[in-house]
């Protein structure tokens, strides 16, 4: 997708909160997908959505099954491929977007030899072999080692960061004082917390609201969504979580996550769910590389000719670019000139999924510019 149609996310660092973040991101979905053919939304949604364009097909072809009325199977192949397209997105980001986007980084972090290219149906073979892969070429140990010394957010990150002999972690290591002085304050929206009644309430506010989707909210907070709020690593029925998170922990919970794919029980590691309701319309959700991904779908009826009559995707970069979240609180409290530097380590812990850019602040400057859903 060009960077005309995918839109841009511009950043200004030192600006009141609500003006630190604009975006320009169109809400393709209705343009793209209403009138359509039913059966045809799959293919067209990945398609458009080439960044996780796994995870846009999979959870499009689960709200559909859920607006027909059917019965959503999730199979283990399903769940494995899932596994194995989260996995290559994070190998990706840390791989190309780190390097590209921290500064002064000298080091390269090559995808050479990695099982997971170039893609392919047949999964499993390569999950099998990237433990291995990480071991030997990022984690310096093996990668269940790893997880039980270093996994969880504890001092032992940055000992490891400091002594592990990989390009990985000495890039890491330049970033660590850096990274841990960014705190993020945030509200994180833990997906597997949240009941059927809210993702009704959910599916209703982005079929009829038309800005929604462009500036999410739950229950009128900015949420911020990522591998940091994930389901498993959240347990109890509190949906909004209240998390002081650095960007250091932010970071370290995309590489956390990684690894746990990499293993045989990554398989189960992130959450899904779907929610059927009256008129035809079905929602899907999903935890993907950048956070939660919800599409809703109404169709004109159930038949195997049904057409879409709406269509909406909320993608992560929306709730996590939000003007009011936890990345425009951090961005607006720093210098307006100055911090360059700590604003691109900002903006890459919350992995936007389109282009930006920093610009300087303007007044006039609105809160958003991105086209709303309807």
């Amino acid at each position: 997708m060009s960077a005309d149609l995918a839109g841009q996310v511009w950043i200004s660092p030192g600006a009141p909160l609500g003006r630190a973040l604009r975006s320009t991101r169109p809400m393709l979905a209705p343009r793209l997908l209403e009138g359509r053919p039913a059966r045809q939304v799959p293919a067209l949604v990945a398609a458009a959505f080439t960044l996780c364009a796994h995870a846009q097909r999979w959870t499009a072809e689960r709200a559909l099954q859920a607006a027909l009325g059917h019965e959503v199977q999730v199979s283990s192949a399903d769940l494995q491929a899932h596994q194995a397209a989260t996995a290559r997105e994070h190998l990706l980001r840390i791989a190309h977007d780190w390097p590209r986007w921290w500064p002064e980084v000298t080091q390269t972090l090559g995808l050479q030899g990695c099982p997971l290219w170039p893609a392919r149906a047949d999964v499993q073979p390569a999950l099998s072999r990237l433990p291995d892969w990480l071991a030997r070429h990022w984690l310096d140990q093996p990668a269940t080692d790893w997880l039980a010394q270093v996994g969880p957010l504890t001092p032992e990150t940055k000992r490891w960061a400091r002594h592990a002999d990989s390009p990985l972690a000495s890039m890491l290591h330049r970033q660590a004082s850096a990274a841990t002085a960014l705190t993020t304050p945030g509200l994180s929206l833990v997906a597997g917390a949240v009941t059927q009644s809210h993702w009704a309430s959910l599916a209703g506010r982005m079929l009829d609201e038309p800005r929604f989707c462009a500036q999410p909210d739950w229950l009128g907070q900015a949420a911020d969504t990522g591998p940091w709020c994930r389901a498993w690593d959240h347990p109890g029925s509190a949906a909004l979580q209240p998390q002081a998170l650095t960007v250091w922990d932010r970071w370290w919970a995309r590489l956390r996550e990684l690894v746990h794919l990499a293993l045989p029980q990554g398989q189960g590691l992130l959450a899904h769910g779907t929610w059927h309701g009256d008129e035809h319309t079905g929602l899907a959700w999903t935890e993907t590389a950048r956070g939660l991904l919800v599409h809703v779908v109404q169709l004109s009826d159930a038949s195997p000719e049904a057409r879409v009559l709406r269509y909406r995707v909320l993608a992560p970069t929306e709730w996590n670019f939000h003007p009011q979240g936890a990345l425009g609180q951090a961005l607006s409290a720093l210098p307006q000139v100055g911090s360059e530097h700590d604003a691109l380590r900002l903006t890459t812990a919350f992995d936007p999924c389109v282009g930006f850019e920093l610009a300087p602040f303007v007044g006039a400057t609105p809160l958003m510019e991105t086209t709303p859903c309807a």
